[in-house]
């Protein structure tokens, strides 16, 4: 693929990406997702409590 190709094809693509994020920041839900804090992480490790109790 030649370099002016590529550039066409990485510029078309970005004015694709830039329209959908357009019509996606238009929904009301998606702006307030964003907006919102996020859980605070959850730890899936099943021997933290066992852990905390022999070393403190």
């Amino acid at each position: 693929m030649k370099r002016d190709e590529q550039i066409e094809l990485m510029q078309s693509a970005e004015a694709r990406t830039t329209g959908y994020l357009r019509a996606w920041m238009k929904d009301a839900s998606v702006k307030a997702a964003l907006r919102r804090t996020p859980r605070p992480a959850v730890s899936n490790d099943d021997h933290s409590e066992n852990r905390s109790r022999r070393f403190g």
